[in-house]
């Protein structure tokens, strides 16, 4: 994590922070989180993850329990979600800071107070639609749920900032095997990979495949063009328009000595 981050989250333990609360709009049928995040929160010392075993029944509807039976990955995550239910009863008495997941919860408003953030008033709701394409509705009303907070964190959904010269489709970048198309002149030789890509979906081992294909791609390029053909000039302009660092070929090889340590592995953290 980069630093920065660090320092933050210390600051918020030292402050006080007690409870952390995820809320998704659906079911854990429909989430996209991975069967190894969820057992790490079980082995993480002083974390004690909870779900509510009412709302874990409310995931299973007909439908839901179709998704289910054809996913062996979403089978293994239930067993590991019980688990975080029977941490339940642990919620009032527990010494551990809490990881509690909500299910099948929307945001309908932000509460404050003189314009300090105090909490966050949830629906609750239902799951209707086939197997595969369910959505989330509201449901009764009284079922509605405050909880009190002091920082709310938006993360719902995926957007490209759009890029002089990049072009999207989808939310995603049309490429070939990795090469942007329909680039505009003078652009030729951009590559993308990760979400860029195929748009948000995997996990950092989703990435092995996608990042190899970009690759070969840039050498079978590379080794049927003529140098005449290829201008870093377009790339370094595009990135600098953005404030984005450039490093050239020739610069990597002294930052990778700089920061190597043990065996030649890099060390530092994402800024």
């Amino acid at each position: 994590m980069d630093s920065k981050a660090v320092e933050a989250i210390t600051g918020w333990q030292k402050a006080g922070l007690r409870t952390v609360h995820i809320v998704g709009r659906r079911g854990f049928i429909q989430a996209a989180f991975t069967n190894a995040e969820l057992r790490e929160l079980l082995t993480t010392d002083g974390l004690l993850p909870v779900v509510d075993p009412e709302e874990l029944a409310l995931c299973r509807n007909e439908a839901s329990e179709a998704e289910l039976k054809k996913s062996r990955m979403k089978q293994r995550s239930l067993d590991i979600l019980q688990k975080m239910v029977a941490n339940f009863s642990e919620l009032e008495s527990t010494s551990k800071r809490i990881l509690r997941f909500h299910f099948l919860r929307s945001p309908l408003e932000v509460l404050s107070t003189q314009g300090a953030l105090t909490g966050i008033r949830m629906s609750r709701n239902q799951l209707s639609g086939e197997p595969g394409k369910q959505q989330a509705t509201p449901a009764d009303a009284s079922q509605n749920l405050e909880v009190s907070c002091g920082l709310l964190v938006r993360s719902v959904g995926f957007d490209i900032l759009p890029m002089a010269g990049l072009p999207l489709s989808s939310n995603r970048v049309p490429h070939r095997n990795g090469c942007v198309e329909s680039a505009g002149p003078g652009s030729a030789g951009l590559y993308v990979s990760g979400w860029l890509k195929r748009g948000p979906t995997g996990i950092i081992g989703s990435n092995i495949g996608d990042a190899k294909e970009t690759a070969e791609k840039v050498w079978k390029d590379l080794s049927e063009q003529t140098t005449k053909e290829w201008s870093e000039e377009p790339l370094q302009a595009m990135l600098s328009s953005k404030g984005s660092p450039v490093v050239l070929f020739e610069e990597t090889g002294r930052s990778s000595r700089r920061r190597s340590c043990g065996g030649g592995r890099l060390r530092g953290r994402p800024r």
